[in-house]
């Protein structure tokens, strides 16, 4: 850049250094000599313009590889680690078959009781449910052949109908208890308000007796 920096100014001082021509030369010759002057230097800044963009292309191109190569750097070493980190797991995990098997047969031999245990308690109760099954079949039997059932089974058909009566008496019966409830309280209202218009009735009697009192003692010395 710094040498292209330089041509440059070489060739813009060629420019401004040119000597001007005289008025004895030849107008149409210092013309042309002129024109291919400012050609030689366009060329050249073409040239250096060219130079340029190729400069600016290698670096950009430069920078992208290493760039690339840092990220495939990057993810081979992320590789090696997770394969480092899966053979390690790999090494722990892995048992020889003699190993489980031992394994497999001490824990047999340290349950192979209690499992025996539960194998009978389980066999027990199947037996029992068996037989429970059974015995309600039984009585479910015995329950219908019963020479009124048809009576019964009218019976309890009505069930659903005076669960609902009965049903709706306790909401009337919550209804009347609430209605009671809040009587209770007007008549308490009601009963300390007449008790406090008597007490207040009694004092106002008494105080007008006491003045009444007052009254006549203070005209009995006078007479």
């Amino acid at each position: 850049d710094v040498a292209m920096g330089g041509e440059e100014e070489i060739v813009e001082a060629a420019l401004a250094a040119a000597p001007e021509k005289g008025p004895e030369e030849d107008a149409s010759k210092s013309q042309e000599e002129e024109a291919q002057k400012m050609q030689a230097a366009a060329e050249k800044k073409e040239e250096l313009r060219v130079a340029k963009a190729a400069e600016a292309q290698r670096i950009t191109e430069d920078t992208a590889r290493a760039k690339a190569a840092a990220q495939a750097a990057e993810a081979k070493e992320k590789e090696e680690e997770i394969q480092a980190l899966a053979a390690e797991g790999d090494a722990i995990c892995s048992f020889p078959p003699e190993t489980i098997k031992n394994l497999s047969t001490g824990l047999d031999g340290l349950n192979s009781e209690a499992l025996q245990h539960v194998a009978a308690v389980l066999h027990s109760l199947q037996a029992q449910q068996v037989a429970i099954i059974e015995q309600l079949a039984h009585e479910d039997r015995k329950v219908m052949t019963l020479p009124h059932m048809a009576d019964v089974a009218q019976a309890l058909s009505h069930v659903p109908s005076y669960t609902k009566k009965l049903q709706d008496i306790r909401k009337d019966m919550d209804a009347v208890s609430n209605r009671v409830k809040s009587m209770r309280k007007r008549a308490a209202k009601l009963y300390t308000k007449k008790q406090q218009e008597d007490n207040s009735a009694a004092q106002q009697r008494q105080q007008q007796m006491l003045a009444e009192r007052q009254a006549l003692a203070g005209d009995s010395p006078a007479e």
